[in-house]
Parts: C-alpha cells; structure tokens; sequence
C-alpha cells in the first residue's frame, strides 16, 4: 500500500499545511457488482479545507463514483479532531468527528484519508486515497447478502423541515442499525490547492451535516423502519440536500447496504388550509 508522509506545522495559522503530492493512481479495470445485487457501496473521504492534496481525492473519490454510479455513494466529513479542517470557515459536524474517532482518526492522522463501508483494510480502517480504486472494487465484488434500504423524503418550505422515512428489509433476520445522514451537496466556500493557492470559489462535495438522533453510526430498530427531521439553514437551498440511509451490521460494525435520496424528489407537504 502506498503511504505518504506528512508534514505538519506546529504553527497552524499557515493556512495551507498539507501532505507530499498524492501518486498519480494506477489505472485498474473496474469490478461490476454481481448480477441483480442492489448492494450499494459507501466511500468516506475524511478531508479538510486546510488539506492542500485533499482536492485530488475529491477527483479521485468523483472518478470512481463516474465509474459505478448509484452503487457508490460518496460522503465527505471534516472532523473537527483534525487540524486540516479547522480555519475561518467551518465545515466541520459532531457526526463527522464521531465517525472519524471510531474509525481509530487522530489529531496527526494525515489527511486526505478514507475507509469504505466501515470495512478495515490491510493499514486499519483509514486508507489512502490511492487505494481507493482497489478498495472499492474488492467492495463491488463482494457477493455479501445486502437487505434492501429505502428512503423517502416530506420537505415543507414554509418552516425548511425535511423528514426522512426509511425501512430496511428482512429486519427480523439481520436485526441491523440504522443510521440516517443529512448531506449537503455543491457548497461554495475555501480550499487550499495543491500548487499552494486558496481557492476561495472550491465546489465542496458530498459534506456530512448531521445524524438523525445524533447517533451517526445508526439505532436498534423495533420494526424495521425509522424517521428522522432535520432543519435546513433558511438561506439554504433545498436541492443541494439528500438524505443517506445506511443499514449497518450490529455486531461487526460494516456496512449491510446503504440507499441515497436527493431531497430534488421530495414528495412536498399538504398544504396547509
């Protein structure tokens, strides 16, 4: 596996700390899913705005979800244990963090670093993003039974409520965790750059915003479904928001299945009399 060694600053006011340059990936045949699977695979890109080699993850984590579509779902989050996230503009979320802390993160675990599906790997659970490629098509061969996951949305615009309701199948025989995510898509803000810029205009994919019940790695279910309400900023624009729901396993921790709905084909509220 490759690793990179790198450099941080004691003194982070610099705002532009960052790694050595990212290898130029190796070119792999993707992997299809097995046939029928409805399997969708979950790929973290723990990265932040101080991270000078985290945009070529972007790109990396973007190829690969062109490559395999809605079996991948890309999810960003900037933990706030992580220097590379913090700065004049915040990013960061509770969700984020705890995701980052169970995964084995640290405040020297150099960025940009990923896992996929919650599964560990050969280096632990946080791998580099020139791994990605190999990661996720060890994933989509994976003949591992996934119970189905759906997810509807009710966005009200009057009070910028977005409620999620979700259902897992075969409850009874997994018995799975459920987790709900609120992700915020094309967010215009601040990025260090590779060639040492601030580009004050970077489109910030995939962020992790919240977790329903703040529990972002899921609740025991009764019946085999949960919802959950989030309130979106009222500057916000609702098309940018999507709801992931994740059935993960509660005794191994990985990831069963995972479904992703655009809060775009939200079903609207009754108007009210």
């Amino acid at each position: 596996m490759v690793k990179r060694l790198c450099t941080y600053l004691l003194a982070l006011s610099l705002f532009f700390t960052g790694c050595e340059i990212i290898p130029e990936q190796e070119q792999l045949i993707p992997v299809p899913a097995p046939v029928g699977s409805t399997r969708r695979h979950v790929l973290l890109d723990f990265t932040g705005c101080r991270c000078v080699n985290c945009p070529e993850a972007a790109s990396t984590a973007a190829s690969l979800q062109a490559i395999y579509g809605d079996q991948l779902i890309l999810v960003s989050l900037h933990p706030a244990s992580n220097p590379f996230t913090q700065g004049l503009y915040d990013y960061t979320c509770p969700a984020s963090d705890s995701v980052y802390l169970f995964l084995g993160g640290t405040p020297s675990t150099p960025f940009p670093i990923g896992n996929i599906d919650l599964l560990p790997s050969s280096d632990g659970y946080l791998s580099d993003a020139s791994d990605w490629p190999y990661l996720v098509g060890q994933a989509m061969a994976d003949t591992l039974y996934a119970p189905d996951i759906t997810a509807e949305l009710t966005y009200d615009s009057q009070t910028h409520s977005l409620k999620a309701h979700c259902v897992i199948s075969d409850f009874e025989l997994l018995l799975p965790r459920l987790a709900i995510w609120l992700v915020e898509d094309s967010l215009i803000g601040v990025q260090a750059m590779p060639d040492g810029s601030v580009n004050t205009h970077y489109v910030h994919r995939h962020l992790l915003r919240d977790a329903a019940h703040d529990e972002p790695l899921g609740r025991y279910l009764v019946d085999g479904r949960d919802s959950a309400t989030f309130v979106l900023p009222e500057t916000a624009d609702p098309a940018n928001y999507s709801v992931v729901a994740i059935a993960i396993d509660a005794q191994n921790n990985y990831i069963w299945n995972a479904y992703e709905t655009k809060i775009s084909t939200f079903t609207p509220s009754p108007a009210v009399p």
